[in-house]
């Protein structure tokens, strides 16, 4: 979901700016073709200028023009690829709130599966995603679901160890509650982490 600003510089080398000068071409009818596209990106605006160019700074500027590009990542791949199949694990993980504490194997046994499975898949998404070196939005998203199948887990364990020791109402009575708070959580983080994760 991210915006980015691409420049590309053009410079003549071997002339000075006072010698030479690049310009575009007024009359030229340039803009974004139609039938040429960037599989990955919309590009949403472009400007072309002049500009001297200064390869080490302190050296002289050598003659030069930018063409600057606006695009924005397109979405539909992450959507289809990676966000529905992440809220799909997530979803899993809480099946285990519908279970009775009683059915403790049954419990862990999903639980771990729903851990597991999404474990495999941070793997196989892993190749797709942008190689960049700050989290972006899908980062965000992606660890506050980990740590959302992560906490069902834990739950899961707390209700089996009181549906053990006798106290199978007080297991009963946080998987209700479970049950509304893990959808709430899951619904604010996700807007926070794919609409505007931590005001970026």
């Amino acid at each position: 979901f991210d915006r980015q600003v691409f420049t590309i510089q053009l410079a003549s080398a071997g002339y000075t700016p006072d010698e030479v000068e690049l310009v575009s071409d007024p009359d030229s009818t340039g803009g974004i073709s139609q039938n040429l596209s960037v599989a990955d990106w919309d590009i949403l605006g472009w400007r072309v200028e002049s500009a001297p160019f200064v390869p080490v700074p302190g050296e002289e500027a050598a003659p030069g023009i930018s063409l600057t590009f606006e695009a924005q990542r397109k979405a539909g791949y992450f959507i289809v690829k990676v966000i529905i199949p992440l809220v799909l694990i997530v979803f899993m993980s809480w099946i285990v709130f519908c279970i009775d504490p009683k059915e403790s194997g049954s419990q862990i046994s999903v639980s771990i599966t729903a851990m597991l499975t999404l474990i495999a898949y941070r793997f196989a998404v892993g190749s797709d995603l942008p190689k960049v070196s700050y989290l972006t939005r899908l980062d965000f998203f992606i660890l506050g679901s980990t740590i959302l199948v992560f906490a069902s887990l834990i739950e899961v364990v707390i209700t089996s160890s009181y549906a053990r020791t006798g106290r199978l109402e007080r297991a009963r009575a946080i998987d209700r509650w479970s049950s509304w708070l893990f959808p709430v959580i899951f619904i604010l983080f996700s807007v926070q982490a794919l609409l505007d994760p931590l005001g970026m």
